[in-house]
């Protein structure tokens, strides 16, 4: 399968004050032949750790304790690869880095390490696939409830909450408090 490649020199100025656990050595992007984007985080070590969460529609990955060098401290565009990804932002945060992942459409993503290559997939989600999710998603169609209380006890609360679902609840008798 033919892939295209945009790689940043992992091999440039070092880092300006390198990190107790070493710089980060190279960010390399790539596009599958099915329009998956790959993003390629070199460590520089296979126990360097890292963190990724999903933070809205983008997703961030902290390297710990790792430095950047200056020439990968910038925004990256890969919007003409066509695939989920928009940008990569890679950046100081005190001791560790942090690449920010900014995303478009629907998609599903996978993160692998080998050896010091730290992977992260974005595969576009089908027509079929979008539909089965959004048909998972739970809609809420009850009533709202809001409360507003200062200094009322506990038991009177649960017994509000219980009259208004309309559901038994069985309290212990050492609940209490305000």
């Amino acid at each position: 399968p033919r892939t295209t490649t945009a790689a940043w020199p992992s091999s440039a100025a070092p880092a300006a004050s390198p990190a107790k656990g070493g710089t980060l050595r190279g960010v390399d992007f790539r596009r599958g032949s099915k329009g998956e984007g790959r993003l390629l985080l070199t460590l520089p070590s296979t126990k360097t750790a890292v963190d990724m969460k999903q933070q809205g529609g983008a997703i961030v990955v902290d390297i710990k304790n790792t430095g950047l060098p200056d020439h990968l401290s910038k925004v990256f565009d890969v919007t003409d690869f066509a695939t989920p990804v928009q940008t990569v932002t890679a950046r100081r945060e005190g001791r560790d880095t942090r690449i920010s992942i900014a995303t478009a459409g629907d998609f599903d993503h996978l993160a692998y390490q080998a050896d010091d290559v730290y992977t992260i997939e974005f595969r576009p989600l089908t027509k079929g696939e979008q539909e089965r999710l959004k048909q998972q998603r739970r809609i809420y169609t009850g009533d709202r409830l809001s409360l507003n209380f200062q200094d009322i006890e506990v038991r009177s609360v649960l017994q509000l909450l219980a009259d208004f679902t309309g559901k038994n609840m069985v309290v212990s008798d050492t609940v209490g408090g305000r």
